[in-house]
């Protein structure tokens, strides 16, 4: 059992390692599934044991950075973790770009909106889909004008913004909901 599990994590390594070389070779957009599978060396049937389609492997690599992301919601302040994303997401503004761009956008959006609405109170003023959504676009379009800030901004201050506007936004769309429910 052991060994099939190790062949198994050697396989998403290969196919991710691969997506992310795909990824900046030839975006999101022209990129296929073909071509992950070619330069991963493994067979189509084993892609899809793994994964559905390259929407999939995308939101998969993507997970780590978007729960601290998420995290922003319900932390006390920015953590250490934030910082260090945001500090990641700007010394690799190659990859941060491609994944800023359309098709690619809206599925990291996606992904880090799931889980912010998982963080999300019971009540807020707007459903909470809805809600994590915004908070998660305006996450990222504070990051895409910092990657074009010149002189950019620490990571440590563009994390304590995102932190702040975050919870600010949380916070303003959860006040006051037997008001605007009715």
């Amino acid at each position: 059992m052991l060994k099939t599990d190790r062949r198994t994590d050697r396989t998403r390594r290969d196919l991710l390692a691969a997506f992310r070389d795909e990824l900046l070779e030839r975006g999101f957009e022209r990129m296929t599934v073909s071509d992950v599978i070619a330069r991963a060396g493994v067979g189509r049937s084993t892609f899809y044991e793994h994964y559905r389609n390259k929407d999939d492997i995308l939101r998969e690599s993507f997970a780590p950075i978007a729960a601290v992301l998420a995290g922003a919601v319900s932390e006390s302040g920015p953590s250490p973790a934030l910082v260090h994303v945001v500090a990641h997401l700007r010394e690799n503004r190659r990859l941060t770009g491609t994944l800023l761009a359309a098709t690619s956008r809206e599925v990291i959006v996606s992904c880090l909106a799931d889980l912010i609405e998982d963080r999300l109170p019971a009540q807020t003023t707007l459903p909470g889909s809805l809600l994590a959504r915004f908070v998660a676009g305006a996450q990222f379009a504070l990051v895409e004008a910092w990657l074009d800030e010149k002189p950019p901004s620490s990571p440590a201050v563009v994390a304590a913004a995102l932190h702040a506007s975050t919870v600010a936004t949380v916070a303003a769309l959860t006040r006051n909901v037997s008001l605007s429910r009715s």
